[in-house]
């Protein structure tokens, strides 16, 4: 297990690469990552998306309790609907890209 590579107790959250992988492993996959959390072997297990859309799947699964998305001060999708319904279900969220994957930063 991952957790003795790191030299932990167990892993403070645990994300799926897409959220496409949920939906196409489905139940099945859910069932690992329940079964991860319920040995203590992972604390929190989530997701990370791509798009809106994309969290339809996984909150409809209440194993998960993190997601990350893309947030910025252009890509505003995120806000409100999505944020507020991750909220009311307790689930912590994680931007990336906040930089635009570094364009902000770029040398001229």
């Amino acid at each position: 297990m991952v957790v003795h590579v790191v030299d932990q107790d167990a892993l403070d959250d645990l994300l799926i690469h897409a959220a496409e992988d949920l939906a196409e492993y489905g139940d099945a996959l859910v069932e690992v990552l329940s079964a991860s959390v319920e040995s203590g072997a992972v604390r929190r297990v989530g997701v990370s998306a791509y798009d809106p859309v994309d969290a339809r799947w996984p909150l409809s699964h209440r194993v998960l309790s993190v997601m990350q998305f893309p947030f910025n001060v252009f890509d505003r999708r995120w806000d409100r609907d999505v944020q507020g319904r991750l909220r009311a279900d307790g689930v912590a969220t994680f931007a990336r890209s906040v930089l635009l994957q570094g364009l902000f930063v770029l040398p001229p």
